[in-house]
């Protein structure tokens, strides 16, 4: 019985861990440099998940402050490539445009315009995959797409 319930406890750890996105600050992947941990629909501060940790939560598409899922509370709106603010779906509301590996400020695609480039599990400053330029470090779970990594760094 003690066994059976050591490999449950292994399972249920690793299917988390897997699922799960992590940003680091900077080029390592020390527990000590934890900044996010983004599950399906939360994303916590830290390496703590509790809900006091909270910081986001993600619910169609909308992702909200804190534990809260209430029209007041909408940060962002997705929809496709690009990443409204608030509630808004004008073209005046767009924050950030998702590329392939790229996050760009507002309805651009031009690479003037990038924020941020992704690229082998490393997160750039602007149009650069030099090591100089590494802010963060991500380990991509099961869950996370690139636009809830925008709405969680852009404001960073």
């Amino acid at each position: 019985m003690k066994n059976l319930f050591l490999v449950i406890a292994l399972f249920l750890l690793t299917s988390i861990g897997f699922g799960q996105t992590i940003l680091y600050k900077g080029d390592y992947e020390y527990d000590s440099e934890i900044i996010y941990v983004i599950t399906s629909d939360k994303v916590y501060k830290g390496r703590n998940q509790m809900s006091g940790d909270i910081q986001y939560t993600i619910k169609d598409n909308k992702v909200y402050r804190g534990n809260s899922t209430f029209f007041s509370d909408c940060l962002y709106t997705i929809k496709g490539d690009k990443i409204y603010m608030g509630d808004g779906t004008f073209t005046s509301d767009i924050l950030y445009t998702v590329g392939e590996e790229k996050i760009y400020a507002g309805d651009s695609s031009f690479s003037q315009d990038a924020l941020f480039t992704i690229k082998d599990g490393k997160i750039y400053m602007g149009d650069s995959t030099f090591s100089n330029d590494v802010i963060f470090t991500i380990r991509i779970g099961s869950y996370t797409n690139l636009a809830v990594i925008a709405c969680v760094i852009g404001p960073y």
